[in-house]
C-alpha cells in the first residue's frame, strides 16, 4: 500500500478534512465511522503491516489493534470538540507483543498527525491492549502497524 502525503490526500479528497486508509472513494465521499458499532465490527484490512519478527499473521494483528483504532477515532473527535485541532493522518507504530499477548512496547516510528498528545494517547491505548495469546509458538512478535485516523463527524 502506498501512503500519500497528507497534503496530497487532502487535495484528492476535494478539500475534505479526512484522511482515509484507501484514499477517496470513487464518488468522492468520505469513509464513515460509527463509534457505536466499531468495536463489534470486523477490523480494518491488514494492509501495510510490516512483521519484523514472530509468527503472528497480519489478520490477527489487525484484529488485536482494532480497539486502539476505534478508541483513537473517538479521541480524535473529543479533542477537536474541546478546541484542540487535530487533523487526520497516519501514524506508524512499532509494537512488540509477547507470545502470551502482553504488549511489551509501542513506539511511534513516523507520524503525519499534528498533535503529539493525540499520538501518545493512542500509543498508551496500544500498550493497554490485550492481544490474543499466541501459544502455538513461544516467539514474540514485533511489527510496524500503520494506523490512519480521519474526521468522521459533522
Amino acid at each position: 500500500m502506498r501512503i500519500l502525503p497528507v497534503s496530497l490526500k487532502r487535495a484528492l479528497c476535494a478539500g475534505a478534512a479526512a484522511v482515509l486508509i484507501s484514499g477517496c472513494a470513487a464518488t468522492g465521499t468520505v469513509q464513515h465511522f460509527n463509534p457505536r458499532t466499531c468495536l463489534k465490527g470486523p477490523p480494518l484490512p491488514a494492509e501495510g503491516i510490516d512483521i519484523l519478527q514472530g509468527p503472528r499473521p497480519p489478520e490477527n494483528i489487525a484484529a488485536d489493534m482494532h480497539s486502539a483504532f476505534c478508541n483513537g477515532q473517538v479521541l480524535l473527535k473529543q479533542m477537536n470538540e474541546k478546541g484542540t485541532p487535530v487533523y487526520g493522518g497516519t501514524v506508524w507504530f512499532m509494537v512488540g507483543v509477547e507470545y502470551t499477548g502482553e504488549v511489551t512496547s509501542a513506539r511511534v516510528q513516523k507520524s503525519e498527525i499534528n498533535s503529539d498528545k493525540f499520538v501518545q494517547r493512542v500509543r498508551e491505548m496500544i500498550m493497554d491492549s490485550d492481544f490474543i495469546p499466541w501459544q502455538r509458538n513461544d516467539e514474540d512478535t514485533i511489527f510496524i502497524y500503520p494506523m490512519t485516523f480521519f474526521r468522521w463527524w459533522d
